[in-house]
């Protein structure tokens, strides 16, 4: 309840500016994710394969000027990596986060269709997650941990950066594409580096006033 709060009012923080409140819409959204994990072990670059996933999430449209909007909004994606290996058992890190995303957006009309374009800081907070171990038939589900002790397996708050491009239809209808790449050294082994990032897909509905 406390990450929920805590991203709640991350993405409550441009709402307060006077007007927002009066022209601000309501959207929803879902889809797939890419996701996968790169970074350095004793300075070699390293990368998983990808792992598909889903997203879904709550935004709020609030213009601030003209062709400008400030776009926040809370999101659940599955984030990961699948293990690159040659032996007999498929591992993947199946990573959840809800994501609070502040974007700012560019908006311009191409005759009744809009377009836009943006950018803003994303944060993560860890939601259960789950190793998947597949041998041959046989799956096995192995929780994982995040924290700040060192001992877990993943660090706790993702952060990075969201990019996004999309069309807006007259009805209210989105189709949108983002890429989010972290920021955050995941891991706590010395001499290695890992960062999530993955692309999403997503279709929408922006709620008219």
């Amino acid at each position: 309840m406390k990450k929920l709060l805590l991203l709640l009012a991350i993405c409550s923080i441009g709402l307060s500016f006077n007007g927002f409140a009066q022209k601000a819409r309501v959207g929803v959204s879902g889809g797939f994710t890419l996701a996968n994990m790169n970074g350095l072990t004793n300075g070699v670059q390293t990368t998983g394969d990808f792992l598909t996933g889903a997203v879904v999430g709550l935004y709020v449209d609030a213009p601030f000027a003209k062709h400008f909007t400030f776009l926040p909004g809370i999101y659940y994606v599955q984030k990961g990596m699948k293990v690159k290996s040659s032996g007999p058992a498929a591992v993947s890190y199946n990573l959840r986060y809800a994501d609070a995303n502040l974007n700012v957006v560019y908006t311009t009309n191409i005759k009744r269709v809009k377009f836009f374009t943006g950018a803003g800081p994303s944060f993560g907070l860890n939601v259960p997650s789950k190793k998947v171990t597949k041998i041959g038939s046989s799956k096995t589900y192995t929780d994982i941990t995040f924290g700040n002790t060192g001992s877990e397996d993943f660090k706790g708050l993702d952060l990075g950066a969201n990019f996004l491009v999309g069309i807006r239809l007259p009805c209210g209808g989105t189709l949108s594409v983002n890429y989010t790449q972290g920021f955050k050294n995941l891991s706590y082994a010395t001499g290695k580096t890992i960062y999530n990032n993955y692309v999403g897909i997503q279709l929408g509905f922006l709620f008219h006033n």
